[in-house]
């Protein structure tokens, strides 16, 4: 067994006997369910341990400062591509107007006759198209791509989705090891104090 693995068997055996312990005492009382969460608590971090394959704390170590890693670089992957998003879906807005209005536009270039009465008539629309079209030469956009943009916005959005799932399993991955570190910690502490109070009933002794 991994030195890790032991640590966590140690604690886990360990809250087993409290547990039995209260019960014996709590037969006739209300169950105290503080002991059954302690277990579970403490076979969440065994099987993570075990499966993460975690041989010491110097890995445990490691494996937290990954998962920091991970989590900077993910959120800085989720910063550019929520940019990309923004300046996407302004296009789409963009080309959406520049069509709403392009038959009138059309209809207008097209008249002879009538094309003075028409530009007074739509002179709103017109102006509105005319803005969407200056901005979409701006950005570099033509017509035979339209239908891209909207397919670079729906690719976007799902690679989005799958960054922001891998981000939250960073998280939990980075909670758990911090977790299970305080869980160490505590249990070396109480080790120390162990010793510290069997070194003081020994001097006590002797006296």
């Amino acid at each position: 067994m991994t030195g890790l693995i032991v640590k966590q068997d140690f604690k886990l055996l360990r809250a087993l006997r409290n547990r039995e312990a209260v019960d014996a005492k709590r037969r006739n009382i209300k169950r105290d369910f503080r002991a059954d969460i302690e277990i579970s608590k403490l076979s969440s971090q065994l099987k993570f341990i075990t499966d993460h394959q975690l041989k010491s704390q110097s890995d445990l170590k490691q494996a937290a400062e990954k998962a920091e890693h991970q989590i900077n670089q993910i959120n800085s992957v989720l910063k550019e591509a929520a940019e990309i998003n923004r300046t996407t879906i302004l296009a789409i807005q963009t080309i959406d107007t520049y069509n709403k209005y392009k038959l009138i536009h059309d209809e207008v270039q097209a008249s002879v006759f009538k094309k003075v009465l028409l530009k007074k008539k739509y002179q709103t629309e017109l102006e509105t198209f005319e803005k969407a079209n200056v901005l979409l030469k701006k950005m570099g956009i033509q017509e035979h791509e339209f239908t891209l943009y909207r397919e670079k916005q729906k690719d976007n959005e799902f690679k989005m989705g799958q960054l922001k799932e891998r981000l939250e399993q960073e998280r939990e991955k980075r909670a758990k090891l911090a977790e299970i570190e305080k869980t160490l910690n505590q249990r070396n502490q109480s080790l120390i104090s162990g010793k510290e109070r069997n070194g003081l009933d020994k001097r006590h002794g002797e006296r």
